[in-house]
């Protein structure tokens, strides 16, 4: 201990932290300290004794936040001899070269463990969504890293990404959406564009044929990245009637039903009696099937009518053809679907110049419904509800469509010759085929870049245009609007959709250019850049091939050049041709500013995926995946904030990165508070590879003579009258929705937040999944405006009228714009309207919630010289209130939250790092009296010492409880208040984080005693 204390500067370690250091010097440990009681001292000294140990080896030091990884930098620079030890500080705007050239220089490292814009479209399992729409199906739970907000998601999904040399689906474990306030924009050759962060890592090959992951921001113009040139997954045979399930259409196959109705009667499992009418009346369709399958009926087609039996039968197969697939691309491209009063709904094809298409479009409809379609002015007509509402359910929008249309789901789940024959009608409807390429266009921009993925499908590489027209399409004059195109050409492209048989009259010019070019490939776009790749071999395989073929790098020439060569470049060569990537270079980089939130995933063992076609990795722990360095000499691990270290956070994979390469191990991981679930802490202690806990608190018999007195105080509010008569109406609402929930065997148990996020989520995913029962819509509706009616609920009971009104406003706001159909539903009650009213007249005769003038009393008393007093509340409209309240008894006042900007106009908050770091520095320069705190200053920041903590409101964390406590009475007395309002949900919350923290000390406490014990047992059988 004395070796090691020589070499502290300006401190003295104390008994327990003594204690404590000696025990992690021989075990692995997990340290839980309270705030303020010197987890960093403890960290310092065990560093000191493992260099001292192993002069050769480094330490790591990992802390989840930015200020956090500085802040014990610092101590550690402080407290340090200058000569003993060089040390650096590794962060995510650290440049990876940089990083490995440091890890290598140093012996201390302090790190951070460490993506894509939401417009960014994917590709899962069900087709192309955008990044942001496919992140809506997942409860995203806020975490707060430090400075910022961070929301995460464990999740389970199927993606496209860069697997096995194909392009197929990997596994994604996680979704992160966070704020960055920097983005690089990339336009390439095909039209492609990529917003991401700087550090987003892109797949590139150098000129020799090296692939490898470049920073975002080290690209330059010219420079290629990868693409891909295809989408190897399997299709299948789509049954159709699942995706009429929920129609009106009723079964008019007579023969069927009476089969169906005596196979139930033979096998009694279902009582006859009450299916027993459709004998001699239409069945609904969706009976039909749900007793098809519990009895076992097979049927290759049926017969289906109208809701109303009036409208003539038409026959549906059973599994989607490609006569099907042809006809819903032919309608999208040139057909509507029109509801003509008095008469029923209509189907018309209006290709009105193209009588051979007009043949074909009528002779396939005949075929497959047995519908004859009429010859009117505005082309093809068939007056018939129940094959328009076939063919609506099928994706074919009704009325005015051209901007809406868009690629069936299904359709991107169906073979290629059911693509393929989709493809034709579209292209016999809308495309064109010039000398040299082909083009489908549309208004619709979904449609189009729906119809680019579609054709990834065929091994059709293209791009998207988009100009205004004026002009016709197909001779058909049309209005001036924009207009999307999809583009492709080449003869690999050319010969792929010739297979699709388009109509031959269109592609007359095409036809002709292909049969009498004499070299195809020359002018190809499809290259490989590897000039020096080439040039090598050409070196070491002289006159086997002509040398203009090392000129144009097209695939067809480096094919050639393959077939006569050999060598190990030759191979290489060879690996690089069968990999289904285009490479494409990069036309436009640029520079973007402004706060936008960015999303990524983690997946699990390919670590990319695929955005906008482009090969994109997922975001010191990529450091590690991607071998820049190793833990092999690094003798002392230290993880900061340890009650992270579960499931997929970086943590968890640095510690078993660790475990499998350090030879002199010792891990150490250091937490307030690990939190009162048993599993998770003995999850954290089996990812550290705990063998033992140093547990100490405020009342442990060695902490004791250390820590100052705190004195606690719960003042207790009374809730107002007035707000009770808001509160009624609301509540009204709010126990509808909730029994609605309940009646619908959805919701089960208390109507918590939690309970009603959860229930949220199994309703989205069972609707994402392709469930679209009524039942399940009505029951989304209904979470939707509980969850909503709830928030208003407790900011009425426990924060301020102002935040209230903030928050009705933008449910007002939410609904005028139809951002938010729940928010519509609200909007249009009476109740809610009453409520609003009632607030606003409270507001307007100056009154607010009772806890501010209480707060105002409690910091007038406790105001004297040089005092500092810290408010935690939960939402940032009251902290905004509470600082213009303080600010008016001239108190010195701040708020203080996180770096995204949140609210509208003059509302708008949101702190930079730079103005977070000058707010502490004021405040420790007794500039500022107090600071209006939300969760940002319960972690992660070094905020000095204060007088007083209230807690605006409590709240139902154990862990955030103790956090803000321990901002004060750890050098100096201190005082903590908290604010209840009487017969609300702080009182329920305020048990909750009492429970929950007394349990986590019975838990920790056990599960020192078992790991102890199990180290025993070890000893005694050694």
């Amino acid at each position: 201990m004395e070796n090691v204390k020589k070499y502290v500067k300006n401190i003295i370690p104390r008994k327990y932290q003594e204690e404590i250091y000696k025990k992690c010097k021989s075990h692995n440990s997990l340290i839980v300290l309270p705030t303020g009681l010197g987890k960093t001292l403890i960290a310092l000294m065990l560093a000191i004794d493992r260099i001292c140990r192993y002069p050769e080896s480094k330490i790591l030091f990992v802390a989840p936040t930015r200020p956090l990884a500085e802040q014990h930098f610092k101590t550690f620079k402080e407290s340090l001899p200058d000569l003993f030890a060089s040390m650096e500080l590794f962060t995510g705007s650290t440049k990876p070269k940089k990083r490995q050239m440091l890890w290598n220089k140093n012996d201390i490292i302090f790190s951070t463990p460490q993506c894509v814009e939401g417009k960014t479209r994917i590709f899962t399992e069900k087709g192309p969504i955008s990044i942001e729409k496919f992140f809506e199906k997942f409860g995203l739970a806020e975490k707060n890293y430090g400075e910022e907000k961070v929301f995460e998601a464990d999740i389970n999904e199927k993606i496209l990404g860069y697997k096995n040399n194909k392009i197929n689906f990997v596994n994604a474990v996680k979704a992160l959406k966070f704020p960055v306030k920097h983005q690089i924009e990339i336009k390439t050759e095909q039209k492609n564009c990529l917003k991401c962060t700087p550090e987003h890592p892109l797949l590139t090959i150098t000129s020799d044929g090296k692939m490898e992951w470049k920073r975002a921001d080290e690209f330059k113009k010219g420079d290629y990245i990868a693409s891909i040139n295809e989408i190897d997954t399997k299709g299948k045979n789509l049954e159709i009637l699942p995706l009429l399930k929920n129609s009106k259409l009723k079964v008019a196959d007579v023969e069927k039903t009476k089969e169906l109705l005596n196979l139930i009667k033979r096998k009694k499992t279902l009582k006859l009696k009450k299916y027993s009418r459709f004998r001699y009346n239409f069945m609904p369709l969706k009976v039909f099937l749900d007793l098809s399958e519990k009895v076992g009926l097979n049927y290759k087609k049926l017969k289906l009518t109208d809701w109303q039996g009036k409208s003539k039968p038409i026959k549906i197969p059973k599994y989607l053809n490609n006569k099907i697939s042809y006809i819903v691309g032919a309608m999208l491209g040139d057909g509507h679907i029109g509801n003509r009063d008095g008469h029923g709904k209509e189907v018309v094809f209006s290709d009105l110049d193209n009588k051979e298409n007009q043949n074909h479009f009528k002779k396939t409809i005949f075929d497959v419904f047995g519908i004859k379609m009429k010859e009117k002015r505005k082309g093809l007509v068939a007056y018939n509800s129940a094959l328009a509402e076939f063919l609506s359910l099928l994706g074919v929008q009704k009325g005015k469509k051209s901007s809406k249309i868009k690629v069936p789901q299904y359709m991107f789940s169906n073979n290629v010759a059911g693509i393929q024959c989709f493809l034709k009608g579209v292209f016999d409807t809308d495309g064109h085929a010039s000398k040299h390429s082909v083009s489908i266009s549309s208004a619709s921009k979904k449609f189009i870049q729906d119809i680019k993925w579609l054709c990834l499908k065929l091994k059709i590489v293209g791009s998207i245009d988009y100009r205004i027209n004026s002009g016709n399409i197909n001779r058909r004059i049309i209005k001036s609007k924009g207009l999307y195109t999809f583009r492709f050409s080449g003869k690999s492209n050319i010969n792929k959709f010739v297979k699709i048989d388009p109509e031959k009259t269109k592609c007359k010019k095409l036809f002709k250019t292909i049969k009498n070019t004499k070299r195809p490939y020359t002018r190809s776009k499809e290259i490989i850049p590897v000039p020096e790749l080439v040039k090598n071999i050409y070196k070491k395989n002289p006159k086997k091939f002509e040398r203009y073929l090392c000129k144009c790098l097209s695939k067809d020439n480096l094919n050639k050049i393959a077939n006569v060569s050999k060598g190990k470049n030759v191979n290489k060569l060879r690996q690089l041709l069968e990999m289904p990537i285009r490479w494409v270079k990069i036309k436009e980089i640029k520079k973007k500013t402004g706060r936008e939130w960015v999303y990524d995933f983690t997946v699990k063992h390919d670590h990319n995926f695929i955005t906008n076609t482009i090969i994109s990795h997922n975001c010191i722990n990529n450091d590690l995946e991607k071998m820049r360095y190793k833990l092999n000499n690094t003798s002392l691990l230290i993880e900061d904030e340890a009650h992270r270290c579960v499931k997929n956070y970086a943590y968890t994979k640095i510690a078993k990165k660790y475990k499998e390469q350090a030879k002199n191990q010792r891990i150490v991981g250091m937490t307030a508070s690990p939190g009162s679930d048993k599993q998770k802490l003995k999850k954290i202690c089996e990812n550290l590879s705990i063998e033992t806990i140093e547990h100490r608190n405020r009342k442990s018999e060695d902490v004791k003579e250390y820590i100052q007195e705190r004195e606690f105080e719960i003042i207790k509010i009374d809730f107002p009258k007035e707000f009770k008569e808001i509160e009624k109406p609301i509540k009204k609402i709010y126990d509808k929705k909730v029994g609605e929930l309940k009646n619908r065997k959805l919701l089960f148990g208390n109507a918590t937040r939690k309970n009603l996020i959860q229930t949220q989520n199994k309703i989205m995913s069972a609707i994402q999944s392709g469930n679209k029962h009524f039942n399940l819509l009505a029951g989304a509706s209904a979470t939707a405006m509980a969850i909503k009616l709830q928030h208003a609920l407790e900011l009425l009971e426990t924060q301020t009228l102002y935040s209230l009104k903030s928050y009705m406003n933008k449910i007002f706001n939410e609904a005028k714009r139809e951002k938010s159909k729940a928010s519509q539903k609200i909007a249009k009650k009476d109740e809610y309207k009453k409520a609003y009213g009632k607030v606003m007249k409270l507001l307007g005769s100056g009154k607010e919630h009772p806890k501010i003038e209480e707060l105002k009393k409690l910091l007038t008393n406790e105001n004297k010289e040089n005092s500092k007093f810290m408010i935690f509340c939960q939402m940032r409209d009251t902290a905004t209130k509470i600082n213009q309240e303080l600010n008016k008894i001239d108190i010195k006042s701040k708020t203080f939250v996180g770096q995204t900007k949140k609210g509208e106009g003059k509302n708008k908050t949101g702190l930079s790092q730079k103005e977070q770091q000058q707010i502490i520095r004021e405040f420790s320069n007794n500039e500022v009296d107090c600071l209006v705190a939300t969760s940002i200053g319960e972690e992660g920041l070094d905020i000095p010492e204060v007088n007083a903590v209230i807690f605006y409101e409590p709240i139902p964390s154990a862990i955030r409880s103790i956090q803000r406590r321990g901002r004060t009475a750890r050098l100096e007395k201190g005082k903590l208040f908290i604010l209840m309002t009487k017969g609300t949900r702080d009182e329920a919350y305020y048990w909750s984080a009492f429970h929950k923290e007394k349990k986590m000390h019975h838990s920790i406490n056990n599960m020192k005693r078992n790991i102890e014990k199990t180290q025993k047992d070890k000893q005694e059988k050694l």
